[in-house]
């Protein structure tokens, strides 16, 4: 706008400010008031598998999509609230609709420095997060049309796009003996734990959410007996020699024990018992996985 800041209180109102003019643009692309975005080319349209495998998600998830963010306390003394509280829109917000973000900003003096000046020139660094299918090269020429086309006060707009935009990527349907083998995996190993074992097994929510829940839901994360290295522990024995066919004998019960269903509490006394024993040094490390 200007060739270098002049006094804001005596050419104010004369030359327009940049930030107003960034404000502007912004309106090209953004909903202020609900953060949509405005151009249809940054949309797509949701295959209603997504939808479908994004509505058993949200029922299992529920108020955690958005309640385990890092809110602030508020204007009124309460949380800040999201831009929706149902679990569902949450995660096609988050997953299936784009997303603009502002990351940086030049030509702002800090706090400390800033004086009633008009600044000659502002810049911002944004952040476009796009769905799956929509072509990332071809959104990023229609942000560059947006954002320099016939800008206010003939202002000088200049966009230039950082290499490595790229397209997403939405994963092909399961081919029906994939899809049947992880049907009958789910029910075999995850059976009576939690009943997102369920909606995965009858094929309403996709390899992608199981581990989202998995990972969200902390609680659900029992140790499990088949990730101790039993040879680790026969091995073990054997090294410090002694004890070594007792050791090798009870790495095989272990074996045993972990194909029985209930026998995660024998399995466990019998582990403490060896630990005991002194055969295994790292113990916490062994049976804490």
């Amino acid at each position: 706008m200007l060739e270098e800041g002049i006094h804001s209180g005596g050419y104010g109102g004369i030359a327009p400010s940049t930030f107003r003019i960034m404000r502007q643009l912004f309106k090209r692309l953004e909903d202020a008031g609900t953060g949509d975005l405005l151009p249809k080319d940054f949309h797509c349209p949701i295959p209603q598998q997504r939808r479908r495998e994004t509505e058993a998600t949200a029922r299992i998830l529920g108020d955690d999509v958005w309640r385990k963010l890092p809110w602030s306390c508020g204007q009124d003394g309460g949380s800040v609230l999201p831009t929706t509280t149902d679990p569902q829109e949450a995660l096609l917000n988050s997953t299936w609709r784009p997303s603009l973000t502002v990351t940086g900003a030049a030509g702002l003096p800090p706090l400390a420095d800033a004086g009633n000046v008009l600044a000659p020139r502002t810049a911002f660094k944004l952040s476009l997060r796009l769905p799956p299918l929509v072509d990332a090269t071809r959104a990023v020429t229609q942000l560059k049309t947006l954002l320099e086309l016939d800008p206010l006060y003939n202002a000088k707009i200049t966009f230039k796009p950082e290499a490595g935009a790229a397209t997403g990527w939405n994963a092909p349907d399961l081919a029906p003996w994939l899809a049947a083998s992880l049907r009958r995996g789910c029910r075999v190993h995850r059976a009576g734990r939690h009943h997102f074992a369920d909606e995965y097994a009858q094929g309403r929510l996709s390899a992608l959410a199981v581990h989202g829940v998995r990972r969200a839901r902390p609680e659900i994360q029992r140790a499990r007996p088949e990730r101790i290295p039993a040879r680790a522990v026969c091995e073990e024995a054997d090294g410090r020699g002694r004890g070594g066919d007792r050791g090798c004998a009870l790495s095989e019960r272990m074996q045993t024990g972990i194909r029985k269903p209930g026998s995660s509490g024998l399995f466990f006394a019998r582990f403490q018992r060896f630990c005991k024993n002194k055969l295994v040094r790292p113990v916490d490390r062994l049976y804490r996985l």
